[in-house]
């Protein structure tokens, strides 16, 4: 078998080949709506659509040490480019549904592979939960 060049970060580990889903990152802009009854218009601009390694993970949330719930957590692993400022909110499109990024590090020292781990919030034909 081929060496895969793999990166390996405590128990998280991607090979180039590992990267078979297309997704979309994007950043978004609101516009307020001043007219009573309305609500503002969220718009998504794209950065760049790329191909990434996706894991999803349940997880439990705590409150003052109570399980309030259970969730899901989605890992996005993609190969670094300047293109995506790490500094700002950004959002992931992948099939239809929309993943608001909660947090992001990288992978490697050269910055090859950065991880980022987010969290479903509505589709793109609905604009609920998009706050």
């Amino acid at each position: 078998m081929a060496n895969c060049g793999k990166i390996t970060t405590g128990k998280n580990s991607v090979c180039i080949g590992d990267l078979d889903q297309k997704i979309k990152i994007q950043t978004t802009t609101t516009t307020g709506n001043n007219s009573p009854g309305t609500y503002s218009t969220i718009e998504f601009q794209d950065i760049v659509t790329m191909w990434a390694l996706i894991k999803t993970t349940k997880v439990n949330r705590f409150i003052d040490n109570v399980n309030t719930a259970d969730g899901i957590t989605t890992d996005f692993y993609i190969r670094y480019t300047a293109d995506i400022d790490l500094t700002i909110q950004l959002w992931i499109e992948w099939r239809d549904i929309k993943f608001k990024v909660i947090s992001s590090n990288n992978m490697d020292k050269q910055y090859d592979f950065i991880h980022l781990r987010a969290v479903e919030h509505g589709d793109k034909n609905v604009n609920a939960n998009l706050r």
